[in-house]
Formats: C-alpha cells, sequence, structure tokens
C-alpha cells in the first residue's frame, strides 16, 4: 500500500497491515463514498472473503478488530495442505474384535 493510501485512522491502518502481511490485498477507492476502498483474501476464487473498509467507521476500533478477526478466520488462508507423506492418517474404529 503506498502512503497516500493510508487509512486516516490509526487502528484501522495497522489492521489494514497485518492483513496485507497475512497475503490479503487491498483495493483503496479514494474519497468516493462512505467506502475506503475493500480487503480481498488470497484466494482467487468467486467465493473468495471480501471485507469493506469505510473510511469514517462509527468505532475505529471495533471496525480494526472486526477486520483482525476476519482476516483470522479466513477459510482459504487456513486450509490444511498435505506434506510430502500425504494427507494425515484417519482414525478408524475396528469393529471385528466385539
Amino acid at each position: 500500500m503506498s502512503s497516500g493510501n493510508r487509512h486516516p485512522n490509526k487502528d484501522v491502518e495497522k489492521a489494514l497491515r497485518d492483513a496485507e502481511d497475512a497475503g490479503w490485498k487491498i483495493e483503496a477507492r479514494g474519497k468516493r463514498g462512505h467506502a475506503w476502498g475493500r480487503l480481498h483474501c488470497p484466494h482467487d476464487g468467486q467465493d473468495r472473503c471480501e471485507l469493506v473498509i469505510y473510511s469514517t467507521p462509527r468505532n475505529a476500533y471495533a471496525h480494526a478488530r472486526a477486520i483482525r478477526t476476519r482476516v483470522k478466520n479466513c477459510p482459504h488462508t487456513h486450509e490444511e495442505t498435505p506434506g510430502p507423506e500425504g494427507p494425515p492418517p484417519t482414525a478408524s474404529k475396528d469393529l471385528s474384535t466385539r
């Protein structure tokens, strides 16, 4: 994010930088309407997570907390990928011993 596209609130700006560090993309829209911009998760499908960033939220601290929560709970950034040994084994019950 360039220095000209900084959010006017320091709490929201910090949350946006944390989201950027987590791989999210920030699309700043300038001074049009209530939305300052949009935040997109790194997933490139139609079901990617998206969040509107308000330029003057009613409660900036709560807005920053909501950004962090959305980034943390994104299902696309926390998908478990199998390691070199393959997926983890599933636990199965052996019912033949009863």
